[in-house]
């Protein structure tokens, strides 16, 4: 039965070579990827230099007259490349800077194409795109610096904490190098002016079927955030996800998270208690990715976290040390960041007084990464070493098992099977409950697809000591590929 899957469309303010790893957008391809999910990536050229003369003309009503405006949009074409959003913002600039005026005698608009490019010959779309920031009232130009750190979408729930919980006085303190003598006021009225101009400036877009506000273009979140001096951004930022942690509720903080927490990690903290607190919010953002497959951010959380404790890691949280190595082990070999994946294998490894059993995990990130890379023999290695530090019973080793043997064991399992009368008693076998026969059942699970392959003598004495160890300890997932294999066994 054919499936149909719905398109999904994804549209992005940059080229496809030009997506930096952080932006949404390039979270999504990759998720896309890692599902085997097809995608075509279209590129929305720029316009040409008709197209920008049309839209010029539109713009000024003056459709039926290209030819007047051609200059002008020579100029505005060489300054833009033709981006289309850049067109909009060059033409505003211009009106802004009373270099396009409006006729009333006339009823129309008038120039100087000379006066236009003297007056902007040096100025890029950049500059011209902060200047106009900066012509904002000082009470919004506070909230775009806030919003700027949150990301390309806004939570209304998110400004309004911080703008709550962080004065005025503060804000200036944290985010510019020179005191903003601006008439400012933390009363929530303000955060309204400050959208509704916003809105009216074309900066925001409101998406009320999300509930979040979003900036309409990129570029624009980028110049928000060069009105931050550049040596407070760090620190800025680290603080505002300070204060939504502090300050979110619950169900809010859960669908922040992962801003929150990136925010945090922005910025350097000395004291012990605070860089516990910011390794268990990294681990917890971590396994929330992980859960949603996005295992390149789960990757990012947990190196973070990792580095959040530091070399004294072990000492400061043992417990949120091992979490972290153990699930950034399994992000890391899915994500393909094998050496990170090593190091946190390693960490486990090499501490003593870490119980086998909960090494379980980096056993098994260090099994699928040798089995990956097409070791099987290794894989099998570290399976079977993993069993043995289990202590469990039915000892195995990796080389060629003879007929003699196999048939021994071939024997006992069928003795233990003969004192099952009928299937119902062995469906009605206890649940296993020891932790360390589970972990040794799954590690069983595990190796039989390299020892089919690499070492398939031992094949069969992996299925009977599997079927022996379900009627011994209880039946678990893991028992019906156990029974399952003894069948084709005998079959």
């Amino acid at each position: 039965m054919d499936v149909e899957i719905p398109s999904l469309v994804i549209v992005g303010a940059y080229r496809e070579d030009e997506v930096p790893d952080s932006h949404p957008l390039a979270l999504h391809i990759r998720e896309l990827e890692q599902m085997s999910i097809e995608f075509t990536a279209i590129n929305v050229g720029n316009l040409s230099l008709s197209n920008v003369t049309s839209l010029v003309a539109e713009a000024l009503r003056m459709e039926d007259n290209e030819g007047a405006v051609k200059p002008l949009a020579e100029t505005v074409h060489k300054k833009t490349d033709g981006n289309a959003f850049f067109v909009l913002l060059f033409l505003r600039s211009l009106y802004d800077g009373q270099l396009i005026q409006y006729n009333f005698g006339t009823m129309s608009w008038r120039w100087d194409d000379e006066a236009v490019k003297a007056q902007l010959a040096t100025e890029n779309v950049a500059t011209m795109l902060v200047n106009k920031l900066r012509r904002l009232n000082g009470a919004t130009q506070n909230v775009l610096k806030v919003a700027s750190c949150l990301g390309s979408r806004i939570s209304p729930s998110a400004m309004a904490v911080l703008t709550d919980n962080i004065a005025p006085i503060e804000l200036r303190r944290l985010s510019s190098s020179v005191a903003d003598t601006s008439e400012t006021d933390d009363d929530a009225s303000v955060l309204d002016y400050s959208i509704h101009e916003l809105e009216t400036e074309g900066i925001w877009e409101r998406d009320d079927a999300k509930d979040v506000w979003c900036f309409s273009h990129d570029k624009i979140q980028s110049a928000a955030f060069s009105l931050i001096s550049p040596e407070k951004q760090d620190s800025f930022r680290g603080e505002l996800g300070n204060i939504l942690q502090k300050n979110l509720d619950p169900e809010d903080l859960e669908d922040s998270l992962f801003e929150v927490v990136s925010l945090r990690n922005c910025s350097a903290i000395s004291d012990e208690g605070e860089r516990r607190d910011l390794a268990k919010l990294n681990l917890r953002a971590g396994i929330k990715a992980s859960d949603n497959a996005a295992f390149d951010s789960a990757g990012v959380y947990f190196i973070a976290g990792y580095k959040s404790l530091g070399s004294s890691g072990w000492a400061v949280d043992s417990q949120t040390m091992l979490d972290l190595c153990s699930e950034g082990s399994t992000a890391c070999f899915v994500s393909g960041d094998l050496d990170m994946m090593n190091v946190f294998i390693m960490e486990v490894l090499s501490r003593d007084e870490i119980p086998i059993q909960d090494k379980y995990r980096v056993y098994q990130a260090k099994f699928m990464a040798a089995a990956a890379a097409g070791k099987l023999n290794d894989a099998i290695d570290c399976g079977l070493e993993f069993r043995r530090l289990l202590g469990v019973p039915f000892k195995l080793r990796n080389k060629p098992i003879s007929i003699v043997t196999t048939l021994k064991e071939y024997i006992k399992t069928d003795h233990a099977l003969k004192k099952m009368k009928t299937a119902e008693d062995i469906a009605n076998l206890p649940e296993l409950t020891d932790e360390r026969i589970m972990m040794s059942q799954r590690m069983l699970g595990l190796l039989i697809p390299p020892v089919y392959t690499a070492q398939p003598t031992l094949f069969a004495l992996l299925i009977f000591a599997s079927v022996r160890s379900s009627l011994r300890f209880g039946i678990d997932a893991n028992s019906c590929d156990a029974f399952g294999g003894y069948g084709v066994i005998l079959w």
